[in-house]
């Protein structure tokens, strides 16, 4: 349960960045307590939590997955709130932690890094997640086995913290020397703030590093933007059913819907994310944040019956849009796992479809 000294955090909406964390921590009484490359950390005011805010880090979520995935041993922090932050960042609240000495740290990291003894489950887990995080995300480093990241809980647990970490310097490397790069493969709303990190350990930025970066990945975005919509699809398209990888975006979480064209009866193919509830299969009509629904929702709304490519399986469908208390509760699901949406729905000024796509019988 997280401690009621994080409480302002549940004024905030999902539009919350960063900055929005640290002033409402600030203002309840939390307290600065340290600042690494990637994040900086604020202690509770009763001194059992602390905050780790990043403006961006791509691994907090697998991060945050494993301190859940693995609470059973003990051997991770106790996480009372994750969320992602507008813009890319990520925070943490989890219990206060303390340093332990190298030596006793250094063996609990290589316990971990053989899988042996009390810590064998802890490092099967580690292990999963860290292949997940892998296969899912560009950049992704290796483990970290640094012993820093091996800390004591108030109860006199050992616990491990900070395993992954985005390949830093590859990263920025590539961000100022091939940004359209570094555009094809992190989506803009996952990077806004990509050159706000505090660089604590290793800065400070260069005078007019960050500036002329933001440049470089604004001009980037501005190519890709300028790029021909029906090219970028077909190109997907063509990636996804030769099943390797596709170019700025995962394959897990993509899907391919034919749907019947309103006026002309004709089949058109778009790829777009989906989000599941359980056994529900939804995609969402955003259309980037533009005023008009977008071309297939207008088809599916005139032909119900779809094509779903999705993974390796190919299977006509249903389509229907969610209505009333349904879709609320989908939107809100949606938007706390994908939180652009709801810069999306802003910009749009109209409520956005969310679409079921049940398997015909």
């Amino acid at each position: 349960m997280i401690p009621d000294d994080a409480g302002p955090l549940a004024t905030l909406d999902r539009r919350a960045d960063h900055r929005d964390v640290e002033r409402a921590l600030l203002a309840a009484g939390w307290t600065a307590c340290g600042a690494g490359d990637w994040a900086i950390a604020l202690r509770s005011p009763d001194g059992t939590a602390a905050a780790r805010i990043s403006p961006f880090d791509p691994t907090g979520p697998y991060a945050a997955a494993l301190y859940r995935e693995a609470a059973h041993t003990r051997q991770v922090p106790r996480l009372f709130e994750h969320r992602r932050l507008a813009g890319g960042g990520d925070l943490q609240v989890m219990e206060w932690l303390r340093r332990v000495p190298e030596a006793e740290a250094g063996a609990f990291q290589r316990a971990i890094a053989r899988a042996s003894g009390e810590v064998a489950e802890l490092a099967g887990i580690i292990r999963e997640v860290h292949e997940r995080a892998r296969r899912e995300l560009p950049w992704c480093g290796p483990l970290d086995h640094n012993p820093a990241n091996v800390m004591r809980t108030a109860d006199r647990r050992l616990v491990v913290t900070d395993l992954f970490y985005a390949d830093g310097p590859d990263l920025y490397r590539a961000a100022a020397t091939d940004p359209d790069r570094v555009v094809a493969r992190i989506p803009q709303h996952e990077r806004r703030f990509m050159t706000d990190i505090p660089l604590a350990s290793t800065g400070p930025w260069e005078p007019g590093e960050k500036e002329a970066m933001r440049a470089a990945l604004a001009a980037a975005d501005e190519r890709r933007r300028t790029m021909d919509v029906k090219d970028v699809n077909k190109r997907v398209i063509e990636q996804f059913r030769a099943g390797g990888e596709i170019e700025g975006m995962h394959r897990d979480r993509l899907l391919l819907l034919t749907t019947t064209g309103a006026r002309t009866g004709n089949a058109h193919t778009t790829p777009m994310m989906f989000h599941r509830d359980g056994e529900r299969l939804l995609v969402i009509a955003s259309n980037a944040g533009a005023p008009a629904d977008p071309d297939w929702y207008r088809n599916l709304v005139a032909h119900p019956a779809v094509r779903v490519e999705i993974g390796d399986k190919t299977y006509a469908a249903t389509a229907t849009p969610l209505t009333g208390d349904d879709r609320s509760r989908e939107w809100a699901a949606i938007t706390e796992a994908y939180p652009f949406f709801v810069d999306h729905e802003a910009k749009a000024g109209r409520d956005i479809p969310v679409v079921e796509l049940t398997a015909a019988a």
